[in-house]
């Protein structure tokens, strides 16, 4: 690994084991991760000034290595220099929403999964999402803990969501 010495230099890094090349997402799943209920108010706000201090940057795949260049710097083709970024993508808008999904339930992995399926979201399986244990029962579909979900996409172009 790499570090950046400075906003030019071009880093190369491994990829990580669940968001590949794209480290931006990192410090938005750290947020998430901060707002467990089990965390101390003190370590919550740790959690989320540290992801806030991360750098962001933009990222591509090359020869199983990532390239990565701190914003508003995005590396060339060739992966060996970081160029500037002179104006952010024009990103087509967002389509009509689809229709309701099925009222989803537990366990989490399968919650996950359909929202994946229904919002053709391609991203890779968390694997910290464990399956339901052997033996446990989980009560029938009730109340406002399960819910439905509809999406709207539009097609995918870097640096657009």
């Amino acid at each position: 690994m790499e570090t950046c010495h400075e906003y030019a230099d071009v880093c190369t890094t491994d990829k990580h084991p669940e968001f590949g090349c794209r480290w931006n997402t990192l410090s938005v799943g750290l947020k998430n991760c901060a707002d467990q209920p089990h965390f101390s108010d003190h370590r919550r706000d740790s959690l989320r000034r540290f992801a806030n201090a991360m750098p962001d940057m933009n990222c591509f795949e090359k020869d199983g290595q990532c390239k990565c260049c701190c914003h508003p710097f995005k590396p060339n083709k060739e992966g060996t220099e970081c160029v500037k970024i002179h104006e952010e993508p024009k990103c087509d808008a967002l389509g009509e929403y689809n229709q309701w999904s099925k009222c989803l339930w537990y366990p989490l992995r399968n919650v996950t999964q359909e929202v994946r399926s229904h919002c053709h979201l391609g991203v890779h399986t968390n694997e910290v999402l464990l399956p339901k244990p052997t033996g446990m029962e989980l009560p029938e579909p009730c109340g406002h803990c399960s819910f439905k979900v509809r999406c709207k996409t539009r097609p995918r172009k870097d640096g657009c969501l």
